[in-house]
Order: structure tokens, then C-alpha cells, then sequence
């Protein structure tokens, strides 16, 4: 998928969260009592942007790694050391295993920067229906061969975001009228 679709897919899972935020953290208990929840939600949902463009954070020609070209290098000689090279460009930052490990660490010291961690994973998310898949474990796991640049990839990403919004709409009114 391109930078678009993973902004609009992270923008609307971040405020489907930030919407349940205060509920989710009756559930987790990550932050504290008397927490200012509208800073939260909006650091929610800033986070979860950033975390769903990051991946592509090793492709200079990507939204982001046009944004922060000389980091965007670095990373992609980094990966050449991996013995990634060209188009193919998922490594670390393409990897569930870090994001797994990264959002275990923020639970314990940074909570907020989970909000990133879960933007990540809508970028991983959308880039499993895509030719290249993902790397876990070493090994590139993809369940379709959706092309990124197609109209394809923007119809799959826009069902989503309409079936998360839905999703999240009815969870809240059918909690209101209960």
C-alpha cells in the first residue's frame, strides 16, 4: 500500500481509539488516575499516524522517508548491510517482531508511545495483502497480491477504514443504549 493508504487507515484506527480510550484504559490500566485524556487522544491519534507511515521510514521515496531524507538513507545502508536491496525494502522497520518488542518496552516505561507501536501494525496490517508481504521471523508472510499503487489497494483500504469506523460506531451506541 502507498503512504495514503496507510495515513488514512492509521488516522482512523488512532481515532477509533482515541474515541475508547478512557474505556480501554478501565481495561489495560496503563495510564494513571486523573490522566488528562484529551492530551491523550490527541497523542493518540498524532501517534498512531507517525507509527503508520514509520514502516516505510527505509524507502527514501516514501512519504516519510522523503520527509526525513538523511535518516531515510542511513536506514536504507543499514539494510544493504542486511543484504536488502532495490524495491524490497522491508527490514527492521518492516518487522512484527520489533513493534512486539517495542510496545512491551513502552507499556512498562513510555505508555503513550504504544499508540505508535499500534500505528505500526496498521501499516504491517495493510502491507500483509500486498506481493511482498511481511517479514516475521525471517520469513516474508503475505495473504494476498494486492499491487500498492492500484485502485485495488485504495478500494481495500477504504473498506477498512469504513469497517473500522462501523465497527467502533456500533460498539458505542449499543453501549450507550445499554
Amino acid at each position: 500500500m502507498d503512504g495514503n493508504c496507510h495515513f488514512i487507515f492509521g488516522t482512523a484506527c488512532g481515532a477509533c481509539t482515541a474515541i475508547r480510550l478512557e474505556e480501554l484504559n478501565g481495561y489495560l490500566g496503563v495510564f494513571p488516575e486523573g490522566s488528562d485524556f484529551h492530551l491523550l487522544r490527541i497523542a493518540c491519534v498524532s501517534l498512531f499516524i507517525l507509527g503508520s507511515l514509520f514502516p516505510d521510514v527505509d524507502n527514501p521515496n516514501s512519504h516519510i522517508g522523503d520527509i526525513t531524507r538523511p535518516f531515510s538513507t542511513v536506514v536504507k545502508k543499514i539494510n544493504r548491510m542486511f543484504g536488502k536491496r532495490g524495491a524490497r525494502h522491508r527490514t527492521v522497520p518492516h518487522d512484527l517482531v520489533t513493534y512486539i518488542l517495542l510496545a512491551r518496552l513502552a507499556y512498562l516505561y513510555s505508555p503513550a508511545m504504544l499508540f505508535f507501536c499500534l500505528g505500526a501494525g496498521t501499516h504491517l496490517y495493510l502491507d500483509l495483502f500486498t506481493p511482498y508481504g511481511i517479514p516475521v521471523l525471517g520469513k516474508s508472510v503475505s495473504i494476498s497480491k494486492i499491487n500498492s499503487e492500484s485502485k485495488e489497494a485504495v478500494k481495500f483500504t477504504y473498506i477498512h477504514v469504513m469497517a473500522v469506523i462501523m465497527i467502533t460506531a456500533i460498539e458505542v451506541i449499543s453501549r450507550e443504549l445499554l
